[in-house]
């Protein structure tokens, strides 16, 4: 009679290969707001076994809010370890705060590590505002 594995002790085994394999360190992460939206920034200590990047965002005050997805960003194969996404979207949007998340995807596509980061966008000045509904109403 052939014994086989139990099938709780194969999934343990299988999650520990896996994490055993997936040996990604986020060295640090950012997120600043300016004129041109907001800027999400992180760096790679090691990114050993990601093959991109999944960037989304919500609303800071957002408690069960869903992700909304951005951008998929793969990883880089020259060497570098360091990112940036800029969200230009919250540009039409008013003053307000958003978290983004960076989920790490490995190569075999299983989604693995995820860090958050929040930032303020304060959008643009009453002056420019004013100026830029200037420049289109003489367009209309």
């Amino acid at each position: 009679m052939r014994q086989f594995l139990h099938p709780t002790l194969a999934l343990l085994a299988l999650s520990i290969l896996t994490t055993t394999l997936f040996a990604a360190v986020v060295q640090y992460y950012d997120a600043k707001g300016d004129a041109n939206g907001i800027t999400v920034r992180w760096g790679m200590q090691d990114q050993s076994g990601v093959a991109k990047f999944d960037v989304y965002r919500k609303e800071a005050s957002s408690t069960a809010g869903s992700w909304t997805w951005l951008a998929s960003i793969q990883a880089r194969t020259d060497g570098g370890k360091d990112y940036s996404y800029l969200d230009n979207a919250v540009f039409k949007d008013q003053s307000r705060a958003f978290k983004y998340k960076i989920q790490l995807v490995s190569t075999s596509g299983a989604e693995e590590a995820a860090f958050e980061v929040t930032a303020s966008y304060d959008g643009l000045s009453s002056t420019a505002k004013r100026t830029w509904g200037s420049i289109k109403a003489m367009f209309r």
